[in-house]
């Protein structure tokens, strides 16, 4: 491909934070590689507002902006419940994919994504975006060098802080905001998809695929999961799950979701290790993008700093921006595009040209948290991934 043209589709709370602030300047600096041809979204205001400053054309329809030939590629950032409709119309007028995660609400959509991409030689990258995080690439290149020797245990904790905005006195207050400056906490901050029931899952489908995606990633396939959910916030499908994993090489682990850790904030916190024979790592975001402690069993080695990570991969850390993930959007969508044009590098620390997430992984997450939900309806049981 000579030239990439992008859609965007979805101009939402993932937009806003992870594209909009450098999205311009950034294609503009390709030299007319990569060009921001077209943008959809179902809010006229926010769309008429891009449109203009990235000088893309406007749809409010989605399926218009895919049959309209103005793009070959298309950054799908809508709910997922969406989502295969979506990514089939693109396969289907041979435009490459890049999806929001999760990938979508079943196993069985995913599986049908994967085969309609397939079938049209296109290519589908989802959108775990951690995976470009210099700290999480380091780990990755430690585990393919068996650093920290046999693995025994992996565990993570994702705690948000998400109130209850259906109920006094967080309604009450969120309704004098949206009322005074026409700004919805409910809509900005996402709310929407721990309550909706088009979503398929609460807060465990939302954030559990990313933390599936990088234990995987790191330690191969989980074989088993015993979970068990609540729902803390009358209303919500789910907002507390904590998962007990089995690895197929032997390792176990732990993974926890919840909206309702008060020390969390909205922006979330995530901790967790990697426990080894010879070592472990503790990994914190969005601090992990800083520094990433390491300990071995001669403790020589105690980490790694944040220089020493940039000057690795050629980043700048910290990133330079509130959220802390838009470094990772961009190198996200950098790969995305790199590869669509037949120049990306391989990566300095494990050599691998494609590293991102593809169709078959983002599949395989969905399909542990259908699992982890199996699970969590029944009695305490261990569930077949």
């Amino acid at each position: 491909m000579e030239r990439v043209k992008l859609g965007f589709v979805g101009l939402g709370r993932i937009f806003r934070l992870g594209y909009r602030r450098w999205l311009g300047r950034w294609a503009r600096a390709t030299g007319g590689q990569v060009s921001v041809a077209a943008l959809s979204d179902i809010n006229p205001d926010a769309g008429r507002r891009y449109e203009s400053a990235l000088g893309a054309r406007f749809f409010e329809d989605p399926m218009e902006l895919l049959e309209s030939g103005l793009v070959n590629a298309v950054v799908i950032s809508t709910p997922n419940w969406a989502h295969r409709e979506q990514v089939e119309a693109a396969a289907r007028q041979g435009i490459h994919v890049l999806c929001e995660k999760p990938m979508a609400r079943t196993y069985e959509e995913c599986r049908s994504m994967n085969e309609a991409c397939s079938s049209a030689g296109v290519t589908l990258q989802v959108s775990f975006m951690r995976r470009f995080s210099p700290a999480i690439q380091k780990i990755k290149s430690m585990m393919d060098s068996e650093a920290l020797g046999e693995i025994i245990e992996m565990n993570c904790n994702w705690p948000y802080f998400l109130a209850d905005l259906d109920s006094p006195p967080w309604s009450d207050a969120a309704q004098l905001i949206e009322r005074i400056t026409g700004y919805s906490i409910d809509r900005e901050w996402g709310a929407w998809r721990l309550k909706d029931p088009r979503c398929g899952g609460g807060d465990f489908l939302d954030h559990g695929p990313h933390i599936c995606d990088l234990f995987t990633w790191f330690n191969g396939r989980i074989s088993h999961v015993s979970a068990e959910s609540r729902v803390m916030a009358p209303g919500r499908n789910e907002d507390f799950t904590c998962c007990r994993i089995k690895f197929e090489n032997g390792a176990f682990g732990s993974i926890t979701t919840t909206l309702f850790d008060h020390s969390a904030g909205i922006n979330g916190r995530v901790t967790g290790f990697i426990r080894g024979r010879r070592g472990r790592i503790n990994f914190v975001f969005p601090n992990t993008n800083y520094f990433l402690p390491i300990y071995f069993t001669h403790y020589g080695e105690t980490g790694f700093t944040a220089g020493e990570l940039a000057r690795a991969l050629g980043v700048r850390i910290p990133a330079p921006h509130f959220f802390p993930y838009v470094n990772l959007f961009k190198a996200q969508l950098e790969h995305f595009c790199s590869g669509l044009l037949g120049i990306r590098k391989p990566h300095p620390l494990f050599g691998m040209h494609d590293f991102a997430a593809n169709g078959a992984d983002g599949a395989y997450t969905i399909k542990i948290v259908e699992a982890a939900y199996r699970s969590a309806a029944s009695p305490p049981m261990w569930v077949a991934v």
